[in-house]
C-alpha cells in the first residue's frame, strides 16, 4: 500500500477553520481523507508516481460539508430572471411585476417567469384561486 496521497490541492488558499483559522497553500489527500496541509512545496514534495496534482491557480477550497439548501442561487436567479414580487398589496402589484418581468426576460415569457418568497399575508384580499393566463398575451 502508498504511502503517497493520491490527490495534492496546490497553489491555493486552503481555510483550514483550525483554532487560527489559518490558510495554508496545499493539502494532501488519501482514501479521501485530508493527510496533511501546509505549504506548496511541503505537500507537493509528498507526490508519488501515482499521485494526482492539481493547481488551484489561487483558487479557495473549504474542506468539510456546506450546506447551502440553494437558497443563494435560487435568490440570485430570481434576482436576474424573475418578477421582483416583495409583499405585494394588491393582485395589480402581482400582474406589474409579471409583466415587467415578461418585458424584461422575453426569453422565458412567457413559458417561465421566477419570482421571489411572497406570503399570502401580503395580499388581504387575495382569497382564491386565479389565473394569470391573460398578464402577458
Amino acid at each position: 500500500m502508498s504511502l503517497n496521497p493520491d490527490v495534492i490541492l496546490t497553489r491555493g488558499k486552503i481555510v483550514t477553520v483550525d483554532s487560527r483559522f489559518s490558510v495554508a497553500e496545499a493539502l494532501a489527500l488519501r482514501g479521501g481523507v485530508i493527510e496533511a496541509v501546509g505549504s506548496a512545496a511541503e505537500i507537493e514534495s509528498l507526490a508519488g508516481p501515482g499521485t494526482r496534482v492539481v493547481d488551484l491557480r489561487g483558487r479557495t477550497v473549504m474542506p468539510g460539508i456546506h450546506d447551502v439548501h440553494y437558497q443563494m442561487f435560487d435568490r440570485a436567479c430570481a434576482q436576474y430572471f424573475g418578477a421582483h414580487i416583495d409583499l405585494p398589496e394588491t393582485i395589480g402589484d402581482v400582474l406589474d411585476a409579471l409583466r415587467d418581468a415578461a418585458r424584461r426576460i422575453p426569453i422565458f415569457a412567457p413559458d417561465a417567469i421566477l419570482t421571489q418568497i411572497w406570503h399570502k399575508q401580503g395580499l388581504p384580499n387575495f382569497a382564491k384561486p386565479l389565473s394569470l393566463c391573460a398578464w402577458a398575451p
